[in-house]
């Protein structure tokens, strides 16, 4: 069998679409997550840099935000 290859997949994308995500309320819910611990890491370049910024705002401790310098969205989009 191939690699990342089922026989029952559709193709390479999933069937799911982004909308049961786009309408669930994810930032509302960021502090219930507390007591447990949580780890933002980003991309110092990366263009969503901005939103797991807000969500570590928003959260609460333990938290801690890692930020990889010289790093965009991806691992492969290093520079």
């Amino acid at each position: 069998m191939e690699w990342g290859f089922h026989p029952n997949s559709v193709g390479a994308f999933t069937v799911t679409r982004a909308m049961s995500f786009m309408n669930f309320p994810l930032m509302n819910y960021i502090r219930t997550i507390s007591p447990r611990p949580i780890l933002f890491i980003i991309g110092e370049h990366a263009h969503s840099r901005y939103l797991s910024e807000d969500a570590y705002e928003m959260s609460t401790e333990p938290k801690e935000l890692y930020v990889v310098p010289d790093a965009g969205l991806a691992i492969g989009s290093l520079r």
